[in-house]
């Protein structure tokens, strides 16, 4: 019986150490899909004359689950209450707990939101540009964090549920 509960402490332990390097994949991989998003929003937009609202639904159908859907959302709450700006802001908030982005990263993702549907489209396009800069930015910052820290949290995981076993016992 106490080996049993030994293993299971340190399944457990290992699991989330696993988990907590996982969260560090998936802010990059998140980050990169918002990256892809804004640069395919700038060619719908400039060059695709496309509308706000069904370049979102476009991108969405592209970046699939994640960054897709929340650009699918975006579209959606444009439909509903026609304000692009309110549409984006609402969509930030209900995916805030979704996507393993940092607040830094939300930030942003946000800053673009005054700039959607009221400025020209040479503007917008710089918006989209500006922003795909600064998360490709905060990417290469994930993903150099990523590769120093992934390794060492899924083995402290597994040390941590070793060393408890052993304190236990």
């Amino acid at each position: 019986m106490k080996l049993f509960g030994a293993i299971l402490i340190i399944l457990g332990a290992g699991t989330g150490g696993v988990l907590m390097a996982r969260a560090l994949r998936e802010r990059v991989i998140n980050l990169q899909q918002f990256v892809r998003g804004f640069q395919m929003l700038k060619v719908e937009i400039g060059y695709g004359l496309c509308p706000l609202e069904t370049a979102f639904r476009r991108i969405a159908s592209t970046l699939g689950q994640g960054v897709g859907d929340f650009f699918e959302a975006v579209s959606k709450n444009i439909q509903e209450c026609g304000n692009v700006q309110e549409a984006w802001s609402e969509t930030i908030l209900k995916f805030k707990d979704e996507l393993a982005l940092s607040e830094s990263d939300w930030v942003a993702v946000e800053s673009i939101s005054p700039f959607l549907g009221v400025t020209d489209l040479e503007h917008q396009i710089k918006v989209f540009h500006e922003a795909a800069e600064r998360l490709k930015v905060q990417e290469d910052e994930a993903e150099h964090k990523a590769v120093t820290n992934e390794r060492v949290f899924r083995y402290a995981g597994f040390a941590l549920g070793v060393m408890l076993v052993l304190v236990l016992y």
